[in-house]
């Protein structure tokens, strides 16, 4: 099985979708050039799944309904901004 390291740039909203390959395995999600961008060990022959991605900034309220969850993947910082990076699970 073949793997390769994937760059994915992110959005800044609420909700941040993202067509992965089933299994990808985030590494590290951080600002390059201004962009909100997310490394991702994955399989690239292998069929994709949509995931939903939701960035936080330390001291903001996290309003999601109760019978979801949100899975923590990373901690970034952008300038003097702290951010925190939530996979939506069962989406």
């Amino acid at each position: 099985m073949i793997k390769k390291v994937f760059k994915y740039k992110m959005c800044w909203e609420s909700e941040c979708k993202i067509q992965l390959p089933m299994n990808a395995k985030v590494l590290d999600v951080k600002v390059q050039n201004g962009d909100l961008c997310m490394w991702c060990l994955v399989d690239p022959y292998i069929k994709v799944t949509e995931r939903v991605f939701r960035v936080y900034g330390t001291g903001e309220e996290i309003n999601y309904p109760i019978d979801s969850s949100l899975n923590f993947i990373k901690t970034f910082f952008s300038k003097t901004f702290v951010f925190h990076v939530f996979e939506v699970a069962g989406r």
